[in-house]
């Protein structure tokens, strides 16, 4: 017979992640997305899911993520494919410059 286990992390153990949390979705808000554009988001949308099981205001975060559905969102280089796609599966609408991040790149692999 298998007994359900439930893990409750000591308070310790919510603060630490919390802030960890917090400086990682600080980093994709500030560093990230304005240096990477879509991989930015990505990184930010991943460090909210990582934090919101220990911080209340990243799952709040989380939940918020259906209100992007119809904002605009504008790069100021071509999108690769999966960045592209990545935000349009939250419903937001991307234009972006005809400029290539790498000037020697002029395409994006598949």
């Amino acid at each position: 017979m298998r007994r359900r286990m439930r893990y409750r992390p000591s308070r310790a153990n919510c603060i630490f992640g919390g802030i960890v949390g917090i400086i990682f979705t600080c980093i994709g808000l500030f560093v990230a997305i304005p240096a990477a554009g879509a991989f930015g988001v990505l990184w930010t949308l991943i460090a909210l899911a990582i934090s919101a099981t220990t911080n209340p205001l990243a799952r709040r975060a989380l939940e918020q993520l259906s209100a992007l559905r119809g904002c605009e969102a504008h790069s100021t280089v071509i999108l690769s494919r999966v960045d592209s796609e990545t935000l349009n599966r939250l419903g937001m609408y991307v234009t972006c410059d005809p400029i290539y991040e790498e000037e020697d790149r002029k395409y994006h692999k598949n």
